[in-house]
């Protein structure tokens, strides 16, 4: 029979497109938010009568090198009284909190729901997340987390985790959510479940959240033909796919316990041979891992610098674990590795 944890390893590798565990204490709100924060933009808005609104965004499509985002119009557009004309909007993404990009506000009806599109100039290092999804089926009671928060891109804890109120949006087209830990200016946040983003978070009353469907905002952005490059989920494969891994790993693994082996390192997963070749080179002059990770790798840990934590080999895809056994603290491979999901250069931090 398989533990707890080791389900919790199957169920990663299945919805994260991951080949390596989560750790056993690690918060799932981190294993199904943090893959989406580099589609997730901070928002400032400034205004004629020099008011000013922040929030949240996210990326929905690209087009000639521009990234077209989702976000409430609260946070663009004001509000107040006034309705005082906006002067200027910039986007912040996470890889460079540094730079702010201006963006352009797109006049796109949104039939009176608290939606906008804007676009904004691709950044040189922008990479699309793996199994970016949306799903436009949840439940009831179904758990949710967000990105962004206090102008950072922050995601709650599994105690500060929301629950979906109602199983399909009301009549005025809104999910509803309980959950304590949004703020003011998170407005724009996706709200995410373990199969993907399910809406844009508009507004909270104590511990009430509102956001917009997902299929309302796809409906939004693709009825003047802007992009949409989200895929939707297949909740049904997702559940057969966890289930015949389960199946093999009970086969051909099952569950060991004691005397294993752990090893801590990190990754850099690339596309191509080429790649992952010019990468070691630059670590033969000295380049730093983790930060060529967060600039080249295209895997879910790349923007935690390749970071993959304490694993057994059992826990890995062969070629991976053989390649790892055989390293040296401190050294890394020579070599490309070659999986299923790419080619790997790895170090070996430290071993148990």
């Amino acid at each position: 029979m398989l533990s707890n944890f080791n389900i919790t390893i199957l169920i990663s590798v299945v919805s994260l497109g991951l080949i390596l565990p989560v750790k056993a204490k690690q918060q799932e709100g981190d294993r199904v938010s943090r893959p989406y924060i580099p589609v997730v933009v901070q928002i400032s808005t400034t205004f004629e009568d020099n008011t000013s609104e922040s929030g949240f965004g996210f990326v929905v499509g690209e087009r000639y090198d521009t990234l077209y985002i989702v976000t409430a119009e609260h946070v663009v557009r004001s509000s107040g009284p006034d309705n005082s004309i906006t002067k200027s909007v910039y986007v912040r993404f996470h890889h460079d909190r540094g730079v702010s990009l201006q963006a352009e506000i797109l006049d796109v009806p949104n039939k009176g729901a608290d939606l906008a599109l804007i676009r904004a100039p691709k950044p040189a290092k922008f990479k699309w997340p793996e199994n970016y999804s949306y799903c436009a089926h949840y439940e009831r009671g179904e758990s949710t987390w967000f990105v962004g928060r206090n102008k950072q891109w922050f995601v709650p804890l599994d105690a500060e985790a929301g629950s979906v109120r109602n199983s399909q949006p009301g009549k005025d087209k809104i999910i509803e959510v309980a959950m304590r830990s949004v703020r003011p200016g998170t407005s724009g946040a996706p709200l995410i479940t373990r199969n993907g983003v399910i809406g844009l978070i508009t507004e909270d009353k104590g511990d009430d959240v509102f956001a917009v469907p997902v299929q309302l905002i796809l409906e939004f952005v693709q009825q003047y033909n802007y992009p949409w490059a989200i895929v939707e989920c297949s909740t049904t494969d997702k559940k057969q796919a966890v289930a015949d891994l389960k199946a093999e790993y009970d086969t051909q693994i099952g569950h060991k316990a004691g005397g294993v082996t752990e090893y801590k390192a990190r990754h850099i997963l690339v596309k191509e041979e080429t790649e992952a070749v010019a990468i070691i080179a630059e670590l033969d002059k000295g380049g730093d891992f983790a930060e060529l990770a967060k600039t080249k790798s295209t895997g879910p840990s790349g923007i935690q610098g390749g970071d993959l934590g304490w694993f057994s080999s059992d826990q890995m895809v062969p070629p991976f674990s053989e390649a790892v056994d055989k390293l040296e603290k401190g050294s890394y491979t020579k070599t490309p590795v070659q999986t299923q999901f790419g080619w790997h250069v790895i170090i070996l931090e430290d071993k148990r």
